[in-house]
């Protein structure tokens, strides 16, 4: 499919549509109705010869990389054990008027850290957390991975930093 894929691409296009003349036998007038025009849309899946899928061979096309909210929102299905699955969980921040001087500090630093006061969970994440403890468990490895992924732990570390840690961390970032 992957090869196919690669191939193959859609193209929409406008056609216009010639409409026959309205029957005159059922209209009271004599004359004739010039024909009318309209346009419709074709959407068509394009391959060359070369690589033409053959009469019965499947054709499956990607979403993309998404999560079952997504792929529920926008095409009304989700998938069973979707590895793109991702819950973002936001962290409580109040309106900026509300924001005291710890606070304003915290999100400047995200802000210069290029990291925004959410934390995405992956689900393809927490797998191969579970696969590399499973492999600790049995001794084959020794493997020290976090069930939280890099980013997340930044903008937690970021929300739990003492006052002077945060200081520190804002002042570095200045002298940069």
């Amino acid at each position: 499919a992957t090869a196919l894929q690669a191939r193959c691409w859609w193209e929409v296009v406008q056609q216009q549509q010639q409409q026959p003349p309205l029957d005159s036998s059922s209209s009271s007038s004599s004359s004739q109705s010039p024909a009318t025009s309209g346009s419709h849309y074709v959407i068509s899946l394009m391959t060359n010869r070369a690589c033409c899928p053959k009469t019965g061979e499947e054709l499956l096309i990607s979403y993309g990389d998404k999560g079952n909210e997504e792929l529920l929102l926008l095409y009304e299905f989700a998938l069973k054990d979707n590895p793109n699955d991702t819950l973002m969980v936001l962290c409580p921040v109040p309106a900026p008027g509300e924001w005291d001087e710890v606070l304003t500090a915290r999100m400047q630093l995200l802000q210069a850290r290029n990291l925004k006061p959410q934390i995405f969970l992956s689900a393809s994440h927490l797998e191969n957390y579970q696969r590399a403890a499973a492999a600790a468990r049995s001794g084959s490895s020794s493997s020290s991975s976090s069930i939280i992924p890099a980013a997340a732990r930044e903008v937690i570390q970021v929300f739990v930093m003492q006052e002077k840690e945060l200081a520190a961390a804002l002042d570095q970032i200045e002298q940069q």
